[in-house]
């Protein structure tokens, strides 16, 4: 299962702003003695990012054997800290800040007989992940509608965050998958 009910997303979205602010205001770990309901216990991908204006920080793991909750905790705690050493940030109680969370479902293959076949079948409303030997990247579909990328700027900038060559997905042996995503958001400041 890789979707949580609105109930319990609410709650995830709620304890990992609870999370991050305790750790960017306070300077804090929150203990995380919290009872969770089982529907969070379940292992899965997940991503937390933190946006103002141009500046994205986000962390994340595309598929972990961990409960979503430490997972959303870890990253949470991830964003916070760079987000704390990122000087173009300021907390001064006016900024506003949205945070996103986005719960992954199990990645699927996508397969070609031809490299230009990814063109066809390669859905910009859907996550991406590339992978060739030990070179990995991944974009959210949130970034690929923000920025209006069609598929072939899809598959070229998740190629870059993979380290690789932007037309790498037509030159060479790529693993190339996608993903579903149930995205969470809410705007908090500072």
């Amino acid at each position: 299962m890789w979707s949580v009910s609105q109930e319990n997303g609410e709650l995830l979205l709620e304890t990992i702003i609870l999370y991050i602010q305790s750790i960017i205001v306070q300077r804090k770990w929150l203990e995380q003695d919290i009872k969770f309901p089982t529907e969070l216990s379940h292992s899965g991908g997940i991503y937390v990012s933190m946006n103002k204006g141009d500046i994205t920080i986000s962390s994340g793991y595309p598929f972990s054997d961990k409960p979503l909750i430490e997972s959303a905790f870890e990253a949470a705690c991830n964003v916070a800290i760079r987000t704390l050493s990122n000087s173009g940030l300021e907390f001064s109680g006016a900024n506003k800040y949205t945070i996103f969370v986005d719960i992954l479902s199990p990645l699927y293959s996508v397969k070609v007989e031809r490299k230009l076949d990814y063109l066809k079948i390669v859905d910009v409303h859907k996550g991406l992940f590339i992978e060739r030997g030990f070179y990995k990247g991944l974009v959210l579909p949130r970034f690929a509608l923000e920025k209006r990328w069609n598929v072939d700027d899809y598959l070229s900038e998740c190629c870059l965050r993979a380290g690789l060559a932007a037309d790498s997905w037509l030159n060479y042996d790529i693993n190339v998958y996608q993903f579903n995503t149930q995205e969470l958001s809410s705007t908090l400041s500072f």
